[in-house]
């Protein structure tokens, strides 16, 4: 059993932080601008945001990192393209600490918003 006063509360991680601790071992690219790097991560559960990029936010974890892996890109592809661009968008605003695409590269630029 833990006492107290041994369990260190750890509030937040930058994504700074778990970027360059894990960047190697989970073999992960930045993508968008360095500035995001010091966001928080609040919560140490990931997300897998199906819901949210169709459509439904009611219930959203924005302050876990999100995961969009097969099945997440599959579905964004299928979309035409205005409203993938939009869903994408839509999910960068919400201030979630980060993104990670798993297997690939993600969105393109263009489709982030951010180019």
């Amino acid at each position: 059993m833990f006492s107290k006063s041994k369990v260190k509360k750890v509030d937040f991680v930058t994504l700074s932080k778990f970027y360059g601790k894990y960047k190697e071992a989970l073999q992960l690219e930045l993508i968008n601008s360095p500035a995001g790097l010091t966001r928080h991560i609040c919560e140490p559960a990931l997300n897998r945001p199906g819901l949210a990029i169709a459509g439904f936010y009611s219930y959203f974890a924005n302050k876990r990192i999100q995961v969009f892996g097969s099945a997440e890109l599959a579905y964004l592809q299928k979309l035409p393209e205005g409203m993938r661009k939009s869903r994408i968008q839509r999910m960068f605003r919400c201030e979630v600490p980060g993104i990670v695409f798993f297997p690939g590269p993600g969105p393109s630029p263009g489709d982030r918003g951010t180019g």
